[in-house]
């Protein structure tokens, strides 16, 4: 954790692709499901993982402009 408080870049890239990915997914799922017209493996947690998603986004929003 001592990178991620640091700021470093290395150990930031990860989770700002997470935070991307947990965003997409909570998306993609329900769209999915709709296109389907029924149930879409997923469907179920995507909004946790898209409130997740953000939650972490926000946080890696704070980090970066403190960088600053």
């Amino acid at each position: 954790m001592p990178g991620i408080r640091a700021g470093a870049v290395v150990a930031l890239f990860p989770l700002w692709f997470l935070a991307l990915a947990m965003l997409l997914n909570g998306l993609a799922h329900p769209i999915l499901a709709v296109r389907t017209s029924g149930y879409f493996p997923g469907l179920l947690t995507a909004p946790l993982a898209f409130i997740m998603g953000f939650v972490l986004l926000r946080e890696l929003i704070q980090i970066t402009k403190s960088e600053e």
